[in-house]
């Protein structure tokens, strides 16, 4: 599972590193996001860890979302 619902990412981008709990060690990831500005930058392995997400710049003044899953778990990320 990830730490809350909702992470926020910074207006000008960056890597981004989540938490995540994972209820056995012998549960291998599957991280995936559904949108361009947002990519998988380490998302491997089992059990617990981090997810490392590559967060683009937000051109606009406007919020984004994106959600990202792994093992049935998601959460979204904002982005203003």
């Amino acid at each position: 599972s990830f730490p809350s619902a909702v992470v926020e990412a910074p207006q000008v981008g960056g890597l981004l590193r989540i938490p995540f709990t994972a209820t056995g060690n012998a549960c291998a990831w599957n991280v995936a996001v559904n949108q361009p500005w947002l990519r998988v930058a380490y998302g491997s392995g089992n059990g617990t860890g981090f997810v490392e997400l590559q967060v683009d710049p937000n051109p606009a003044l406007t919020v984004r979302q994106a959600t990202v899953t792994n093992l049935g778990a998601s959460t979204t990320i904002r982005q203003l």
